[in-house]
């Protein structure tokens, strides 16, 4: 888990709030609300035995507790149910990507990353991704131009996710998909 004021984030993205963090949302005028989660602590016990004495049981906060799948599993899971319409959910994404390539080197480039998002059980996402920079363009909603990691992959580059071709910087794959 990873902590920051007041807040911890595990590897399946969920947030939980300890005693401290709780108070700062409650300072900055946020409402405790069921979707929190917070981490078991005597204080956290208080406030919920209080919450029952004083007829608010619905204001009780629920605990942090670990998931019992893996990331893997958690991941694959979501991943069946991301709306993406057809004809983008049963496009061919490999032969969309090609067709794009100019040149030899973009092929075996693509060819490789792929493989790649094969491994990570990721191609699901580049079809997901296709329909959001496309509804992006049709809407003329601008988004970035690409930052960190995502640029060393040039099928995000192909896509639109980002403006950064990878290939002519020489950017490794390996940077994205660690």
């Amino acid at each position: 888990m990873i902590e920051v004021n007041g807040r911890k984030l595990d590897e399946w993205g969920n947030v939980a709030f300890d005693k401290d963090g709780l108070i700062d949302l409650l300072m900055k005028g946020s409402e405790l609300s069921r979707e929190l989660l917070a981490l078991d602590s005597s204080d956290i016990h208080r406030f919920n035995k209080l919450c029952k004495e004083w007829d608010h049981p619905q204001d009780q906060l629920l605990f942090y507790k670990e998931p019992e799948i893996s990331v893997e599993e958690w991941d694959a899971s979501f991943q069946s149910s991301w709306f993406t319409p057809e004809p983008y959910k049963s496009m061919d994404v490999l032969d969309w990507l090609s067709s794009r390539c100019t040149t030899e080197v973009q092929i075996q480039r693509v060819a490789h990353e792929w493989m790649l998002f094969e491994q990570h059980g990721m191609t699901s996402v580049l079809n997901l991704l296709i329909y959001l920079v496309d509804n992006f363009r049709e809407r003329k909603i601008v988004w970035g131009v690409g930052r960190g990691s995502s640029v060393a992959s040039y099928i995000l580059y192909l896509i639109g996710i980002h403006k950064v071709d990878s290939i002519a910087f020489d950017l490794d794959i390996g940077e994205f998909l660690k």
